[in-house]
């Protein structure tokens, strides 16, 4: 029975990765025939990499595989092996998303003290390009590479609609496309762009108040989930320090390894299903 719910439990960890790679390629491509692009013309194979990247199954795998690791220390039934590597992996994904969300926070009240700057120096009578130069050096990483390249091409010529267009492309959240956006409608419209940047700097700023609010009520309703599964891991310890031969015998049968193991696994649906549910888009 073990090896049976073993199989099954790497089956679908097999399925999930095959379902989760088909559905970034739909993405890709829905993007590509959207931007105009061909498939294989995309900004990551242009050089371009995304300011904050997401490693979600790397992480998730690097959690499974450690989860398994414990386990075969501590265990030689297949089942436990594949429970422990399943809420280790959901442990690292929920992880992996908190510290993206927590970054591209980070880094879009980054973008609005840039946006200041640039207001600042447009009003002070100076052009986009020496406006771009001037926040570069007071600008932290690794909003610094972004706007130093968009200040380089400008100098170089490149097309202005492309360079605008790329904050959206290497940081995809609102606030960057709210940026963007509006830079290559003032440039193609004319006109003073400094009011309709100060207008896109206190957005950004409301945006990013709004998301931190929200993100403090999610990380509560998560943090008590979290919590009760540590719950359910005290009162078994505790089991085993009242009555340590009989859960042994308990957890060493096929029926207490299915039951347990399917207890963790659920586990970890619940506390993926639960992220899910609290992920809310400001």
């Amino acid at each position: 029975m073990g090896d049976l719910v073993a199989g099954v439990g790497v089956g679908l960890g097999v399925l999930v990765c095959v379902v989760l790679a088909t559905h970034e390629l739909r993405r890709s491509r829905a993007r590509s025939r959207l931007d105009g692009r061909a498939p294989g013309d995309s900004v990551l194979r242009r050089g371009r990499r995304l300011l904050v990247p997401s490693h979600r199954l790397l992480a998730a795998s690097i959690g499974g595989l450690a989860g398994a690791a414990l386990s075969i220390w501590w265990t030689e039934y297949p089942s436990y092996h594949v429970a422990f590597g399943g809420v280790a992996a959901a442990l690292a994904l929920v992880s992996e998303d908190i510290r993206v969300e927590r970054k591209l926070l980070r880094v879009e009240g980054d973008l609005a003290d840039a946006v200041d700057l640039l207001v600042g120096a447009l009003r002070a009578g100076a052009g986009l390009g020496a406006a771009v130069d001037n926040a570069v050096t007071n600008l932290p990483l690794p909003l610094r590479t972004l706007f130093d390249d968009m200040g380089r091409r400008l100098r170089l010529g490149d097309e202005p609609a492309r360079i605008f267009a790329e904050p959206a492309e290497r940081v995809p959240v609102p606030s960057f496309q709210l940026f963007g956006l509006s830079l290559g409608t003032q440039w193609e419209a004319g006109g003073n762009l400094a009011p309709a940047l100060a207008l896109v700097g206190r957005s950004i700023r409301d945006r990013v108040a709004l998301s931190r609010r929200v993100g403090t009520q999610s990380t509560s309703a998560l943090a008590s989930v979290v919590g009760i599964a540590v719950i359910t891991y005290g009162i078994g310890v505790l089991m085993w320090l009242w009555e340590p031969r009989q859960v042994e015998v308990f957890l060493a049968t096929s029926l207490g390894s299915v039951l347990v193991s399917a207890a963790l696994l659920l586990q970890a649906f619940g506390l993926l299903w639960i992220r899910a549910l609290v992920r809310i888009r400001t």
